[in-house]
């Protein structure tokens, strides 16, 4: 069974730990619109996480920090699967992530908490990502 979900205002560990639930169940999960997600928290203290996980290292031998929205998403739903077993390879195979959303997909399913719930500060993934560098729009 192929899930399409759109993660238009939807907080990002919450949607990411639905997901990596659905995968693990066998189902193929394509996620849309990856960059409009949001992150709960002060915007600052987001920002200087983030940086700081791009700075650790050396630029020869890493880590390396991916700075699309889309490539944020999977290494956040990544986080969340077995992915050194073999189901959670598999299920991590499954997974699509886009940063806009494509003309082929039309119904979409809406799941996790939504950002007008929320009573603290946000940030959107898109200005994470432009704060990292991206050339996103």
């Amino acid at each position: 069974m192929v899930l399409i979900v759109d993660a238009t205002d939807r907080v990002m560990g919450r949607l990411s730990a639905i997901v990596a639930k659905k995968l693990l169940e066998g189902e193929t999960v394509t996620v849309v619109n990856a960059g409009q997600c949001v992150i709960s928290g002060n915007a600052e203290f987001i920002k200087r996480k983030y940086l700081a996980k791009k700075h650790r290292g050396s630029r020869q031998k890493g880590p390396f920090i991916h700075r699309g929205p889309d490539a944020l998403f999977r290494r956040c739903v990544r986080g969340m699967v077995p992915r050194k077993k073999y189901k959670g390879r598999e299920a991590y195979g499954r997974l699509k992530v886009f940063s806009k959303c494509p003309e082929d997909f039309k119904d979409l399913k809406k799941f996790g908490k939504c950002a007008t719930d929320l009573q603290c500060k946000f940030l959107r993934l898109k200005e994470v990502s432009k704060f990292l560098g991206s050339k996103v729009e």
